[in-house]
């Protein structure tokens, strides 16, 4: 206990016992003394926790805006899968013959 009294004597108290004597005596001042002490604690450790899950949201929104383009980008390049270049030119060529059938 010797190291325990070394930093009583720095607060001003010879020993423990003399500090849990005045803590028995004035219980309302200690409690006040440590919440003075812990209040400002709290509130950092609030304002970093909120911090903390905005970056958490941010990192979560941008991985799934990756694994979305991935996965377009995989859909695009699919072998298997027609090229839109493709359905569009045959859709548009078609559309062409229509309006000049109407046209004659």
């Amino acid at each position: 206990m010797e190291y325990l009294d070394a930093a009583f004597q720095y607060f001003g108290y010879e020993s423990f016992h003399e500090f849990a004597f005045w803590v028995a005596k004035n219980p309302y001042e200690f409690l006040v003394s440590v919440m003075i002490v812990l209040t400002p604690m709290f509130i950092i450790s609030g304002i970093l926790a909120f911090y903390l899950l905005k970056a958490i949201e941010k990192e979560e929104r941008e991985k799934k805006k990756r694994e979305k383009r991935l996965q377009n980008i995989k859909e695009d390049q699919d072998p298997g899968d027609k090229p839109k270049s493709g359905k569009k030119a045959k859709s548009h060529s078609a559309k062409k013959g229509k309006k000049s059938q109407k046209a004659d």
